[in-house]
């Protein structure tokens, strides 16, 4: 009865979690005429795109910009919403109710890495809400950010297969983190980035768990990671040039941001 009780109130945790977050996103995406931010305009114009021509005009992940195109015309259908008013609501409700969806997969690993150590249960509900509460994600990572708020959501699913993963082989595991990363790579090719370092990191520990304990393996899974790390950048630098020259910048050279 105790554990029921503990999940109970676990569960009770999220979904005030959830709604909280939902609620301080809304309130910002639907604060203004347009939807708030320096590229606010930049989601529902390439929605109009590709409901008008059937592609985005430019080059960007995709994955994103189909869920908000099949919710604006479910909108027109059941509304009296223009197609542009209609877009422009499908994009205010992704924005406002999908990355809060982050908390579910980080309550999910938070409670099985924490789970029988003392005081679990105030540390996953912490956790939980810092992943969805914290400064960034609702005042930073909203409007004109959503595919970054969204990557989240698959990164903290794939973390959480690998986990499980982790602890036990399994098919479904491996095609679940599988599903996840191709989600991943979908919604946000920064998001994708840190998806990829994320597995290196996995696949060091989870194979140093399994190797014998030789050193000189260890040293060869070392490089053989190192390396795989190095590959990775290059075939993010190839694919992306312009993003990771950005993202360099701003880790090397923080204040540059504020330069004009």
């Amino acid at each position: 009865m105790n554990n029921l009780g503990t999940r109970k109130y676990q569960l009770i945790t999220l979904l005030v979690i959830l709604l909280l977050a939902g609620i301080l996103r809304a309130r910002i995406d639907f604060s203004s005429q347009m939807l708030p931010g320096i590229n606010g305009g930049y989601y529902p114009l390439l929605v109009r795109n590709l409901l008008e021509f059937g592609s985005l005009r430019i080059s960007d992940t995709l994955l994103v910009f189909w869920i908000e195109s099949a919710l604006s015309l479910l909108i027109k259908a059941l509304t009296s919403l223009s197609l542009d008013g209609s877009i422009l609501m499908a994009s205010r409700l992704f924005d406002s109710l999908i990355p809060p969806l982050t908390a579910i997969p980080v309550f999910l690993l938070a409670s099985r890495e924490l789970k029988g150590q003392k005081g679990s249960g105030a540390a996953t509900a912490l956790i939980t809400a810092f992943s969805v509460l914290y400064f960034s994600f609702v005042m930073v990572l909203v409007s004109d950010m959503q595919k970054n708020a969204a990557g989240l959501i698959w990164i903290a699913a794939y973390s959480y297969s690998l986990s499980r993963l982790h602890a036990e082989t399994r098919p479904k595991w491996i095609l679940m983190a599988i599903f996840f990363l191709v989600m991943t790579g979908l919604t946000h090719s920064g998001s994708l980035l840190v998806a990829g370092l994320i597995t290196l990191i996995f696949l060091f520990f989870h194979l140093s768990a399994t190797v014998k304990k030789s050193r000189l393996l260890k040293i060869a899974l070392f490089l053989f990671l190192a390396v795989g790390v190095i590959l990775f950048i290059l075939l993010f630098q190839m694919n992306d040039p312009g993003r990771l020259n950005r993202m360099t910048t701003v880790l090397l050279h923080p204040l540059k941001i504020f330069e004009a």
